[in-house]
C-alpha cells in the first residue's frame, strides 16, 4: 500500500499500525507536501502486479470499509477494468440537486441510476447490481486483472509522464 504523507510525524504511526498487519501487507510510505503524480509512486510496484490476480488502485477518499468485495468481484466476472459507482455524500442531499455537479463523468455518480435522470443507466441496473459497460472508467477506484495491470503501467508510467505533477490521462488510455 502506498501511503503520501503530508508530515514526517505520522511516518512512525503509520509504521506501528504496520506491525500489526499480516506478514504480506506492506506500506509504503512517502512524505510530500507539494502537488505530485499519484502514478510515479506505481512506476516501482509494475513487476510485483505479476504476482497477483487482481490489483486496485483507488484515491484516499475513497473507503473500503462496508464494501460489498465479494460481490463486486463475482460481478465484475472477466472484466479488464472495472470499477464501481461512486456517491457523493453532498450532493446526493435533496438540497443540492440544484447545484451543478463536482463530477464531471456522471455515469460514475449512483443517483443517476437512482433517480429518474433520463439517462440510458437504468435504476433496475443498480438495484439488481448489474454489470455495465461505460465509455470510460475514472481512476477514483479501478479494479485491474493484474496481467492487464502489468502491461499497461510498463507501457505509460515513462518519465516524461511521472516527473509531471498532473496524473490526468491513464483513464482515457485504459478504456
Amino acid at each position: 500500500i502506498n501511503i503520501v504523507l503530508t508530515d514526517s510525524s505520522l511516518k512512525e504511526a503509520f509504521h506501528e499500525e504496520e506491525l500489526k498487519m499480516p506478514s504480506n501487507v506492506h506500506l509504503h510510505s512517502k512524505v510530500s507536501s507539494k502537488p505530485f503524480n499519484k502514478f510515479s509512486y506505481i512506476r516501482s510496484f509494475v513487476d510485483e502486479m505479476l504476482d497477483y490476480d487482481l490489483v486496485l488502485f483507488k484515491d484516499n477518499d475513497q473507503r473500503l470499509n462496508g464494501f460489498p468485495w465479494r460481490t463486486f468481484v463475482r460481478q465484475k466476472a472477466d472484466a479488464t477494468v472495472s470499477g464501481p459507482l461512486r456517491q457523493n455524500m453532498d450532493e446526493a442531499l435533496l438540497w443540492r440537486h440544484a447545484y451543478p455537479k463536482r463530477q464531471y463523468f456522471q455515469f460514475h455518480a449512483a443517483e443517476a441510476w437512482t433517480e429518474d435522470w433520463n439517462t440510458q443507466w437504468s435504476s433496475k441496473l443498480f438495484a439488481q447490481g448489474i454489470p455495465t459497460e461505460v465509455p470510460m472508467l475514472e481512476m477514483y477506484m479501478v479494479l485491474f486483472n493484474a496481467k492487464f495491470a502489468n502491461y499497461f503501467f510498463d507501457e505509460i508510467l515513462i518519465p516524461e509522464f511521472v516527473n509531471q505533477t498532473s496524473a490526468w490521462g491513464p483513464d482515457l488510455l485504459w478504456c
